[in-house]
């Protein structure tokens, strides 16, 4: 049987292999398709920056805190076994999701900086090659990987696995993939900009996961490779 570090460190290695193949040989042709696609439905284009915004960290980052706190605060209150133990649950549950969406959007946005990759539209404006890198630019303009959005939504996919039953699964990939797409159609990103927020997502969940194992059944499941 598979270990679980064996997964996670096949999954990493497999995304930071598709990032330079998709720098050389994906990247520009699929950025200009997607900007002869916006050109062409507008409307079409118009309705993924609305689907895009599903994949501001903000979002979970808000709504996984306040719950939390809610379910802790409930948890001191109460002095039912039951209810006291199934809050507290929810409160570390909160506390996984934050912890994963704040962790992974740290990450991100130091090696934004440190990367310093023009965005398709920056290029394509001024003429830039999309190899020309400029580190600690200071512009979002200059921020092209890792994709934020992406490392959101397949940090928060990677994290729900354990919890969600295998229909609702496929639902939370199909959902992630759309999400982590419109970013190539809106010209925010190259699609390995994609890879590389995926690899910083299955890095932060995987790093992660053994520090929540014992604090969530599910998650401890998973870690010791029960299958559902």
């Amino acid at each position: 049987m598979t270990s679980r570090l064996g997964v996670w460190t096949g999954c990493a290695g497999i995304l930071a292999l598709l990032i330079p193949i998709s720098m050389f040989c994906v990247d520009h042709p699929l950025a200009q398709a997607a900007q002869d696609f916006a050109h062409a439905y507008p409307e079409i284009e118009r309705g993924f920056r609305v689907v895009t915004e599903l994949g501001e960290s903000s979002w979970y980052l808000w709504s996984s805190g306040l719950s939390g706190l809610i379910c802790w605060g409930l948890a001191r209150s109460t002095y039912w076994p039951r209810a006291h133990a199934r809050l507290m649950q929810g409160a570390i549950g909160c506390a996984w999701i934050f912890s994963c969406v704040a962790i992974s959007g740290i990450l991100t946005q130091i090696l934004k900086r440190l990367i310093g990759r023009p965005r398709p539209s920056l290029s394509e404006k001024m003429g830039l090659d999309m190899f020309v890198f400029m580190p600690f630019a200071g512009s979002a303009r200059w921020q092209s990987m890792p994709s934020g959005h992406a490392t959101t939504v397949f940090v928060l996919l990677l994290a729900l696995l354990p919890f969600l039953s295998r229909p609702w699964r496929g639902a939370g990939l199909a959902l992630a993939l759309v999400i982590a797409a419109s970013r190539i159609i809106t010209n925010a990103h190259y699609l390995s900009d994609l890879f590389a927020g995926a690899l910083v997502a299955v890095a932060t969940v995987g790093l992660l996961t053994p520090r929540f194992a014992r604090l969530l059944p599910r998650l401890d499941m998973a870690q010791g490779n029960h299958s559902r």
